[in-house]
């Protein structure tokens, strides 16, 4: 999971432009979680079929510590804030999706052996922020970065709301083994974009 740097830099410098030599850090993490599939079955001579999708899952930070420099007009490089994440900063997510799927292949067509399957869906859920980020800011003309290095103390945590939506938008290939093993890889948006993939039985 990450967000793209054209985004960040919509909002905040980075080393690319001029007068600024701190790095931007790079905004990742990555997600682990179960989920439980509900399914229509599909008519014989219909296109697709609808599918509910209920998750549970733990969002980890893989955002290193660094400087933070919002954009502003003219540049001032060492307003920004030094920005050190705990290391367990991460979200807990529980969530559901409905997601409309469209039969490329079926299992009827290969003897039951094999399906292919579009699945393009949305959804909503909540999580719960867990962790903190302790953040430096810039005194006396001294930037943030340097009063980090130098061992000066934070001045506390970002104000963060420990609960937060959760957009889902996703689309992916879901590979079907006789009916009763399923793979899905796909892509798309859960607060931050991602690429990931699925395993499961059905019963």
């Amino acid at each position: 999971m990450s967000v793209p740097n054209s985004l960040l830099d919509i909002w905040y410098f980075s080393e690319r432009d001029e007068g600024l030599d701190e790095p931007r850090p790079k905004v990742q993490a990555y997600g682990l979680g179960l989920e439980f599939v509900i399914k229509t079955r599909p008519e014989e001579d219909s296109v697709g079929s609808s599918n509910g999708i209920f998750y549970f899952d733990w969002l980890s930070n893989l955002t290193s510590a660094g400087y933070w420099d919002d954009v502003e007009d003219p540049a001032d490089h060492a307003d920004g804030d030094y920005v050190v994440p705990s290391k367990d900063l991460g979200l807990l997510v529980l969530g559901a999706d409905y997601a409309y799927e469209i039969h490329m292949v079926r299992t009827a067509q290969t003897k039951g052996n094999f399906g292919l399957s579009l699945l393009v869906g949305a959804g909503i859920g909540v999580g719960v922020l867990l962790g903190d980020l302790e953040y430096w800011s810039s005194e006396g003309g001294v930037p943030a970065y340097e009063r980090f290095a130098n061992g000066a103390d934070p001045e506390g945590d970002k104000r963060i709301p420990k609960v937060l939506p959760v957009l889902d938008i996703n689309v992916g290939l879901r590979f079907n083994f006789a009916d009763r093993f399923v793979i899905r890889a796909e892509g798309g948006f859960h607060d931050m974009f991602y690429m990931g993939g699925s395993m499961g039985v059905m019963f």
